[in-house]
């Protein structure tokens, strides 16, 4: 069985939780992790969610996205998805925020974190993800219908065009 950490609405730990409750429409406060990658163009990596899964089937989503297991740090689940997800974790990346995320399924403290895309090999699991592919901003806003909810709710009031712009200038390596 697979465990994760319920949360306070601040994110404080409180207790593990086994997995498949926090999927129930129980609303368990659980922390996941999300990671939006941008290239030099300022185009974002983002996944397709495979069409197995049960929480936005087939919808295009953040490049890594996931849950903390119990007695992980939220740099560690960062890591440890970046790995699993798209085969790499981005040496430049940078906390942007944290929110409370509720669905008719699930209700999430989410923190959102942002990287550098420098050319690194992608590898994704074809069994949870069906597709890698970058995107400029305005496509993703432009075709609401194929985002996830949350990916909608991200790019469109935390990553606005300026806030992306500058946090390219931020993230970008020194040359």
């Amino acid at each position: 069985m697979e465990w994760l950490v319920q949360c306070s609405e601040k994110g404080d730990y409180l207790r593990k939780v086994p997995r498949n409750l926090c999927h129930q429409n129980s609303f368990i406060l659980h922390p996941v992790v999300h990671l939006h990658l941008i290239d030099a163009e300022g185009n974002f990596l983002l996944q397709k969610r495979s069409r197995k899964k049960s929480i936005q089937p087939g919808k295009w989503d953040t490049a890594v996205g996931g849950h903390v297991l119990w007695g992980e740090t939220i740099p560690d689940a960062l890591k440890r998805e970046s790995l699993e997800e798209i085969g790499f974790f981005p040496l430049h990346y940078s906390l942007i925020k944290r929110y409370l995320w509720e669905t008719e399924q699930e209700k999430e403290f989410v923190t959102l974190f942002c990287g550098f895309y420098s050319g690194e090999e992608l590898v994704f699991p074809p069994d949870e993800i069906e597709e890698l592919k970058f995107w400029k901003r305005e496509e993703i806003t432009s075709q609401p219908e194929s985002a996830s909810q949350n990916l909608r709710y991200e790019i469109g009031s935390v990553f606005t065009a300026e806030n992306s712009r500058q946090l390219l200038s931020l993230l970008r390596p020194m040359q």
